[in-house]
């Protein structure tokens, strides 16, 4: 049986523009530093005794990383209006949502899908709370004014609409 030995090049063309240079420079940076950190932190190699320590290590990596997609309530805040800011409510719930015992700095005011999620998995809220998307359209316009309808949800896993100006705590998620 006779081996091929093949040869496959590959040409690159830079631009000729040094603006257009610095741009492939730097596509070129951030896709090896994407693949430096989505690195595992212990590559195994062939008949390498198993350590529980860098087998640990692993997991522990691999769950910080399951974890950053995962959303769950994480708490509430006081009780509010549907009016939480002039200009971006969205925003004025993060902040709120920030300051809850056991929530963290990425926490947000709910989505109705993500209490609808938490619900599935066989948990309860026992009070209704602001949450954003769902039966209504208008989300308060944007959680900022008391005069439009905003998305609830409640005990028994209800979804709702009230009135803007009714006062429920918002439903943060992490």
């Amino acid at each position: 049986m006779s081996r091929l030995n093949r040869e496959i090049t590959f040409r690159l063309r830079l631009p000729r523009t040094p603006r257009a240079r610095w741009l492939v420079a730097v596509v070129g940076l951030v896709v090896a530093a994407g693949a430096v950190a989505v690195a595992a932190p212990q590559a195994f190699v062939a008949n390498e005794p198993l350590s529980a320590a860098k087998l640990n290590a692993n997991f522990a990596d691999l769950d910080g990383r399951i974890a950053r997609f995962e959303t769950t309530l994480c708490g509430k805040t006081t009780i509010t209006s549907g009016r939480l800011d002039n200009t971006n409510g969205f925003a004025a719930a993060a902040v709120l949502c920030r300051q809850v015992t056991g929530c963290r700095a990425n926490a947000h005011m709910c989505s109705m899908e993500e209490l609808v999620r938490y619900a599935t998995d066989g948990n309860t809220v026992t009070e209704t709370g602001w949450v954003s998307g769902g039966a209504s359209s208008t989300q308060c316009s944007g959680f900022t004014s008391e005069s439009n309808n905003g998305a609830t949800f409640g005990p028994g896993a209800q979804p709702a609409t009230y009135v803007c100006s009714n006062r429920f705590p918002i439903f943060c998620c992490h």
